[in-house]
């Protein structure tokens, strides 16, 4: 089937042509956390079924911003230096869906990774830390780091050994509270949220994260 096209001499609409498919920057959002094999994105994009992912794969690949890593069937799919420049977009379009407070449904998808992609779109461009510091988050069972330092704040999969600040919690209780939906202090009462660390710790880390 021959690709649409707005047909606009227009930068936006030129981007659009090449992501703005249903699924397609989703597809994206699970390459920009990491190389990923194709039975590892069918099971982490539910309900877009095998056929549509290999389309989107195949149009993504055609546009040069994904390709394998390796060779074989079974080589992972990784984004291109051409995909990476999709990464500040999709940061962007992170923190205009979570700006409206979206509902998180008690039977709502979140995957505990995703919360990579959430932390790092939520840091503020630009803000220096006050002092280089490691914070650990815990979500669900996935473990992810911010570390802060003179370069700026990098947001990771991965452990911390002695965090200044360490958040633990399931998945919906992170998704509720990155859309506003939950406060922390509420959610530590209600024992959601465990947050181990000192109070001024507590407030460097919170004072990275963009305000909504």
């Amino acid at each position: 089937m021959a690709k649409r096209s707005y047909g606009q001499f227009c930068g936006l609409a030129h981007a659009l042509d090449l992501v703005g498919d249903r699924w397609t920057l989703l597809v994206v959002r699970e390459l920009l956390l990491g190389p990923r094999r194709y039975t590892e994105l069918l099971a982490d994009l539910p309900g877009i079924g095998t056929n549509l992912l290999a389309e989107r794969l195949r149009s993504l690949e055609a546009a040069g911003l994904v390709e394998r890593d390796g060779a074989g069937i079974r080589a992972p799919y990784r984004l291109t230096d051409r995909g990476e420049g999709l990464r500040e977009v999709a940061y962007a379009l992170t923190r205009f869906g979570l700006g409206q407070r979206p509902e998180v449904p008690d039977d709502a998808e979140f995957r505990p990774r995703w919360a990579v992609l959430g932390l790092a779109a939520l840091v503020e461009r630009g803000r220096r830390p006050e002092r280089p510091e490691a914070y650990q988050f815990v979500v669900g069972d996935v473990p992810v780091r911010v570390l802060a330092g003179p370069d700026g704040v990098r947001v990771e999969e991965g452990e911390v050994a002695e965090p200044a600040v360490r958040y633990a919690c399931d998945p919906l209780t992170f998704a509720r509270l990155g859309a506003g939906r939950l406060d922390r202090a509420e959610a530590v009462a209600a024992g959601l949220l465990a947050v181990d660390g000192d109070p001024a710790a507590v407030a460097r880390l919170e004072g990275l994260l963009r305000p909504r």
